[in-house]
């Protein structure tokens, strides 16, 4: 998730946020993985930011993945920037992908 709302600059750019999957063994998944595509693979997501800071483990599905990006969003940046509000819109995501079909 990267912030382009009004005063957008090279020091909200150094906390590019990202939804981390956590495999059994603990180890996360990087900022290019999109976890959405395969839930099962993970044991929880994570919110993560590419300053190194980590949030709380949330359940590996479309609702964790929601409650991992606000805890970035609301938790994270909101600390380091300051306060909101945060709306969704002032945010750059990686869009929903539409699961393939199975033939």
């Amino acid at each position: 998730m990267l912030y382009i709302g009004p005063a957008a600059d090279e020091s909200t750019d150094e906390h590019e946020g990202y939804v981390a999957g956590l495999d059994a063994a603990g180890r996360a998944t990087d900022i290019w993985t999109d976890v959405r595509d395969r839930w099962s693979a993970y044991v929880a997501v994570i919110p993560r930011c590419e300053c190194g800071w980590s949030g709380l483990p949330q359940p590996a599905d479309a609702a964790g993945h929601r409650a991992a990006e606000r805890e970035w969003i609301d938790g994270h940046f909101a600390a380091v920037v300051g306060t909101g509000p945060w709306p969704d819109e002032m945010f750059l995501r990686s869009p929903v992908r539409a699961a393939s079909a199975v033939t």
